[in-house]
């Protein structure tokens, strides 16, 4: 792998300006698209929990700086999966409202 070949004092620098942008845009492209509304979609939950649990231990593994949001994102797993729940149930709700049932 390139990256576990290049030296620090450049490695460093490089994760330091990347891992910002990179770290926000697979949060919001693909973590925060990957919380399930429901139950019955928890198994594929947990298993992206593990993917990006691995993919920071991989990143820690060849001293890639910048894994703390993703180590974060899985710790706050529960909350960010119930906040998701209350956000689809109040949609649902407001959607049953304004058809007046």
């Amino acid at each position: 792998m390139l990256v576990a070949n290049l030296p620090p004092d450049f490695r460093n620098p490089l994760a330091e300006a990347m891992m910002p942008t990179l770290s926000k845009r697979i949060k919001e492209e693909w973590l925060d698209t990957a919380v399930p509304a429901s139950l019955e979609d928890m198994m594929a939950y947990q298993k992206s929990l593990a993917q990006v649990q691995e993919f920071a231990k991989r990143l820690d593994s060849i001293k890639w700086p910048g894994t703390n949001g993703f180590y974060d994102w899985v710790t706050s797993a529960p909350k960010i999966w119930l906040s998701k729940r209350r956000e689809t149930t109040l949609d649902w709700t407001r959607n049953q409202l304004s058809l007046g049932t």
